[in-house]
């Protein structure tokens, strides 16, 4: 079926006139925020991307959610955003949630601190262990991951693929029988090392496409 331009156009503005027309309805005193984090791609070829976080509200329980840009009301995004900059919404997770009972407020927090601390505790262990690397001894290996958590650690209070970030291809390199190590974890010196190794090819895009297995992180 041929791509008809003019009713793509026709339906996109038809659409976008109820999200204005919702977001007109909004009550920023009570109305729900949340965020996720979109993929751009600037280069297909290289597998390069860009991710911007995108900010939305809804009238509770269950309106439509609305962009903050297709909230024509000036006023009623400007409110929106002071609630975000005054600590009146606390980022849980995915979505931004209002916490008024101090104490559910402070375990919150409380629980975002400890994430934070998990992860920065792996960070460091495994930058640590990315120092280690030879690249000319080092095993190298790819797969396919949420971009926002490369390492599958899971935590809760990161946006995953399935709430609209991207999985892509992420390599990964260690001391032969040690830690995988992110590329983006190891010192750049290494990290350029191991790109200009001879079988840096089966890191590249479109290795595995036709084998699966090519190049797959192990072990």
């Amino acid at each position: 079926m041929k791509f008809d331009l003019d009713q793509y156009l026709s339906e996109y503005r038809a659409e976008n006139a109820i999200r204005i027309e919702f977001g007109q309805a909004i009550d920023p005193a009570n109305a729900e925020v949340g965020w996720s984090t979109q993929p751009v791609c600037l280069n297909v070829d290289d597998d390069q991307w860009a991710y911007v976080r995108i900010y939305a509200a809804r009238t509770p329980p269950d309106g439509p959610w609305i962009d903050f840009h297709d909230i024509e009301s000036r006023p009623i995004e400007q409110e929106l955003w002071n609630r975000l900059e005054s600590g009146q919404l606390v980022s849980a997770g995915f979505y931004l949630i209002s916490v008024d009972d101090p104490i559910a407020r402070a375990q919150l927090i409380a629980l975002r601190l400890q994430q934070k601390n998990e992860r920065d505790a792996l960070k460091r262990e495994r930058v640590e262990a990315g120092l280690l690397v030879d690249p000319a001894t080092a095993e190298m290996a790819w797969h396919h991951a949420d971009v926002m958590d490369p390492y599958h650690d899971g935590f809760p209070d990161l946006p995953h693929a399935s709430e609209g970030t991207c999985v892509g291809r992420e390599r990964f390199a260690r001391v032969p029988g040690g830690v995988w190590v992110n590329f983006g974890d190891l010192p750049e010196a290494t990290r350029e090392a191991l790109w200009q190794r001879s079988d840096s090819t089966k890191l590249k895009f479109p290795n595995g496409v036709l084998d699966p297995e090519a190049g797959w992180l192990k072990g």
